[in-house]
């Protein structure tokens, strides 16, 4: 490969991670309410939010754009269900929470926390 190609690669891929992280300061300070019980969570190359014991938002890559995801994760849905159906689960929540509103946002963290804890009262 040649080394302009090689240096061009690099740099797209350092702006993509770029762009995940600025997505992901942009909805923190947008969300200042919401993220506050949320801590930062390192994945591999990313850095996430990790909401306790139940739901996690990772930043990803989508049709040339970068978008949160939101996820099912977590001790709490562990604990409630057989390890192989943790796995087998489908852990995919939403494909992009970066845009949604406070209240929209806030409705789907209380259902997520209900149903991997159901036996607790809100």
């Amino acid at each position: 490969m040649k080394p302009e190609t090689n240096a061009r690669k690099k740099v797209e891929a350092l702006e993509r991670r770029q762009a995940m992280l600025d997505l992901l300061i942009h909805f923190i300070k947008v969300h200042p309410e919401i993220v506050s019980d949320a801590v930062l969570y390192p994945l591999a190359g990313k850095t996430g939010l990790k909401f306790p014991s139940y739901a996690l938002i990772v930043p990803n890559w989508k049709d040339d754009k970068a978008v949160l995801r939101l996820l099912k994760s977590g001790e709490d849905w562990i604990n409630g269900m057989d390890f192989d159906d943790y796995y087998n689960m489908e852990h995919l929540v939403a494909e992009d929470v970066s845009r949604m509103s406070d209240k929209k946002l806030e409705k789907l963290l209380d259902r997520l926390c209900q149903e991997a804890n159901p036996d607790e009262e809100e």
